[in-house]
Formats: C-alpha cells, structure tokens, sequence
C-alpha cells in the first residue's frame, strides 16, 4: 500500500492581491502623435504552512510592494509612408509561487533546490527608438535600437553547500544548493530590424533578426 513519506510533505498556502489603477492620456499635434501614462500598483503577498522536511517550524512570510509605473511614447510621421518612434515604460516581473516557496526539493540527485520567500519584484525600465516604413504593397520593415535596465533581477544560483547546509538537510557535502536570488541588476541592449513582405499573393513571409548583449551585474544581497 502507498506510504506517505512524512520528510518530503509540505502543507503550504499562498495568496497573492494585486491592487492597481492607471490613467493614460494620448492626443495628435500634426506629424506628431503622443500618448503618456500612469500606473499605480500595490502587490501583496502571503504565504502560509509549514515544511516539514526541515525545520518543523512555520514557514509564513508577507510581503507587500507599492510602487508607480509610468510610460510615454511620442511618433513623428515623416514622408513617404516612414515613421519614427520613442517610447519608455517601466515594469514588473513578480517571483512567480515556486520561486516564493521555502519548501526544500531533494529529489534531484547532486543538487539541494529550495524556493526564496525573501524575494521581491524585478522592475524594468525600457527605452526603445524604432524607425518604419511601409509601401503600397503591404510590404513594411521596421528597425529599432533598444536598452532595458533591470532592478532586483531574479537569477537562479547554484554554490557549493555548506557543511552545516549538508547536515540540515542530510545530503553529502559534494552536492549543490540551488535557489533563486535577487542579484544587483543587469542591463540589455541591442538592435532588431523586422520585415513584413508580400511575395505572391497567396504568399507573405515576415523576417526577423535580433542582436543584442545581456549584463549581470552581481551583488552581495
């Protein structure tokens, strides 16, 4: 008959609240065309249980996030069918549940892997300048230059474990401990160009290349 493994159960519950309003305003002025906004965000989150293959100890944490999202975008129609664009936004990437629970998963031979209940919202400041144009027929390319730094950035990081992370959890020493961290931040940036083509007329075909470069940036926290 099956047999409950009592170190591996975790009895564990989490809610998360999403409280949020924005406003946004657009408007044309001749060539130009521009729109701007706002967005007012408060995250909560809530976890609640115990693990028990650990620490038999309640494992609850709460953690709560209030921040401001803006954004702005401004077009300059030129001639020709071509147009240039700005745009910038902030945003936010929430540690999803799995990240969040503390619970400790030793089914994975040679590496220790345990959520992070610490951890907290990446948020990315984008900035993007495109240039596009389009003919009569249908055939559109557009090519942009971008950067988006990113603040609290989440990395999942294996080391080597401890000797007291090994008694704790009752694994050998040559094993590693994975578990996501918020590193300092990174920063990517990079070029892509984008093309719509009509080749027959029962036959389009888009194209797509992307170059870009990504930094870590690594902190102590």
């Amino acid at each position: 008959n099956p047999v409950t493994d009592y170190a591996l159960l975790s009895n564990y519950s989490y809610n998360q609240q999403i409280h949020a309003a924005y406003v946004n305003w657009n408007d044309q002025l001749g060539k130009f065309s521009y729109q701007a906004g706002l967005r007012f965000e408060d995250a909560v989150y809530d976890g609640h249980g115990q693990i028990a293959n650990v620490t038999q100890k309640d494992t609850s944490f709460h953690n709560s996030f209030f921040n401001f999202f803006p954004s702005a975008f401004i077009s300059y129609q030129l001639a020709g069918q071509q147009s240039i664009y700005l745009n910038y936004s902030r945003r936010t990437n929430r540690p999803g549940f799995r990240q969040l629970l503390p619970f400790v998963d030793l089914s994975n031979p040679g590496t220790v892997s345990t959520g992070n209940p610490a951890l907290i919202p990446e948020f990315i400041n984008n900035i993007e300048f495109s240039y596009s144009k389009a003919d009569n027929r249908g055939d559109n390319f557009i090519l942009s230059a971008y950067y988006a730094y990113t603040e609290n950035l989440i990395q999942t990081v294996p080391i080597n474990i401890t000797d007291s992370q090994a008694k704790k959890y009752g694994v050998s020493t040559n094993e590693q401990f994975s578990s996501p961290q918020n590193l300092a931040s990174g920063a990517t940036y990079g070029a892509e160009g984008t093309g719509h083509f009509q080749v027959l007329p029962i036959w389009d075909a888009t194209v797509n290349l992307n170059f870009f470069e990504n930094q870590l940036i690594v902190g102590n926290n």
